[in-house]
């Protein structure tokens, strides 16, 4: 491939978060920038202090992770640190790529091209629904680079739609996940249980988690257990709902590894998705590699990272969303089917690739 670009990274991302898609994006890249030299893109990194959990296993640089409860284990606390740390080094890299939008990287006073990462436009597309803060510096950063990289096309869409960007290119390097060779039956059922609703991430706003519980309680299935992944504890509101639903329908909310996870992925009848609005949705391409049907909120990026694979059904409307999980419950050839059809997909969309992308991307401006 010719002479390797240098490229580096900040740490803030890694900070930021224990666990999260912006964190896990990163973290696989850097795995397979290490791994792969043939792609032609030598990770400069550190000397950091990070408390993320995905990092910690990649073999790359100077990083020493901060486990929970240790002194010091606070963003805020790594952040300075490694401001102190990641002084600016012009000389020893070709490229500077930030891993999340920190508006002292608009203060650089080098030369090296800059490459920002669109993780999406919530913000610009659902203000009512996102923090005023929330990516803080992001356009100031895209209209400052020499390279733009958005996680999907539908956030590169959003993104030339939206704003006015500079005449820079603007790619596309949508996110991957591991091939799955899990010798688990697709669909695997565990005499006696319920029938398993996944749901993965946060539930607040434009998550539209309040849909999903409004059309649990007009269903007629008889026995269902909701299991929720992360998000952080219910809220008083949410307790009230949850406590409402008719007889039969269960719901626990539990943390879990990656290796739990994949667990409940493929012990699910499926995973539903209720967003408003998404950068990528992760959660549906992993669920999709472990065999568990999809039912989405029919937004524009559920459709790409799906491949049109699964249910979608219109944003808001719990009776939609009650008829969609009621079809893939009841007919066990068609969710099959469909999940036969979303391993296929989610075989072709792989951290590998991304990070294929990524590098000829790089390579663009290097």
């Amino acid at each position: 491939m010719g002479t390797s670009i240098r490229v580096r990274y900040s740490s803030e991302i890694f900070t930021r978060q224990r666990r999260g898609g912006a964190s896990r994006m990163f973290a696989e890249l850097l795995d397979e920038f290490t791994r792969r030299p043939e792609l032609g893109v030598v990770p400069v990194v550190g000397p950091w202090l990070h408390r993320n959990d995905y990092l910690k296993a990649v073999a790359v640089g100077r990083v020493g992770h901060v486990r929970e409860g240790w002194p010091g284990d606070r963003a805020d606390v790594l952040r300075t640190v490694n401001r102190v740390l990641e002084r600016p080094r012009s000389d020893d890299a070709d490229l500077f790529h930030p891993t999340y939008y920190d508006p002292r990287h608009l203060r650089r006073r080098d030369s090296t091209p800059l490459v920002t990462t669109v993780l999406d436009m919530t913000p610009e597309l659902l203000p009512d629904h996102v923090r005023a803060d929330s990516h803080e510096a992001k356009l100031e950063l895209v209209a400052a680079s020499d390279l733009i990289v958005c996680i999907s096309e539908s956030v590169r869409s959003d993104l030339l739609r939206v704003v006015s960007v500079p005449e820079v290119p603007v790619v596309a390097c949508p996110l991957g996940v591991r091939p799955d060779e899990s010798p688990v039956p697709l669909l695997e059922d565990r005499p006696g249980d319920p029938p398993i609703v996944l749901y993965v991430g946060g539930r607040a706003g434009y998550k539209r988690f309040d849909v999903l519980v409004s059309a649990l309680a007009t269903t007629d299935l008889g026995s269902v257990e909701l299991i929720c992944v992360g998000g952080g504890s219910w809220t008083s509101a949410e307790r009230a709902r949850i406590g409402s639903l008719p007889e039969g329908v269960s719901v626990r909310r539990i943390e879990c590894d990656d290796r739990e996870l994949a667990e409940w992925y493929r012990r699910a009848r499926l995973l539903v998705t209720c967003s408003a609005g998404e950068g990528f949705g992760l959660p549906v391409l992993e669920a999709m590699a472990a065999g568990c049907p999809v039912v989405a909120s029919d937004i524009p990026v559920h459709r790409e990272v799906t491949g049109g694979v699964g249910s979608f059904v219109p944003v808001g409307e719990p009776a939609a969303l009650r008829d969609a999980m009621a079809v893939l419950l009841t007919d066990a050839t068609l969710a099959r089917s469909v999940a036969a059809s979303g391993r296929d997909v989610a075989a072709a969309n792989t951290w590998a690739r991304t990070a294929e992308l990524l590098s000829d991307a790089y390579r663009s401006i290097g």
